[in-house]
């Protein structure tokens, strides 16, 4: 009679236990190049032209970065041939990809025509 009792205390603990919600964290070590400085949290390039900036470190763990510009002439980014190399693979940063919203609305007339008509009065 103890071992069913065992069972079924088993088998509704692991059944609660199942419904609950771990974080899942994920650790990984970033090897800067020479030409990259480690400031404020973020990794920053920087020359006369651009200061380009990561933080890996964020809330998620984004790999998208902010670039700026430091002339006044315009620079153009080609984002086809930019790319996030994690464990010597390349993971492209523009994927061509269209966001659309929409959202739909349905809207019903209806039209009465009511007619009064007088006593002895036939229509």
């Amino acid at each position: 009679m103890r071992t069913p009792k065992f069972l079924l205390t088993a088998l509704i603990l692991f059944t609660f236990n199942s419904c609950v919600k771990y974080p899942y964290y994920q650790v990984y070590k970033v090897d800067p190049v020479k030409d990259v400085e480690y400031r404020s949290n973020k990794l920053i390039y920087e020359d006369d032209n651009c200061q380009v900036t990561y933080d890996l470190w964020s809330d998620g763990g984004d790999v998208g970065f902010v670039f700026y510009n430091k002339t006044t002439k315009n620079i153009y980014l080609n984002l086809k041939e930019c790319f996030f190399i994690l464990n010597g693979v390349a993971y492209n940063y523009f994927k061509d990809r269209v966001y659309t919203n929409a959202s739909n609305q349905n809207l019903e007339l209806m039209q009465s025509n009511v007619i009064k008509l007088k006593k002895n009065q036939v229509q």
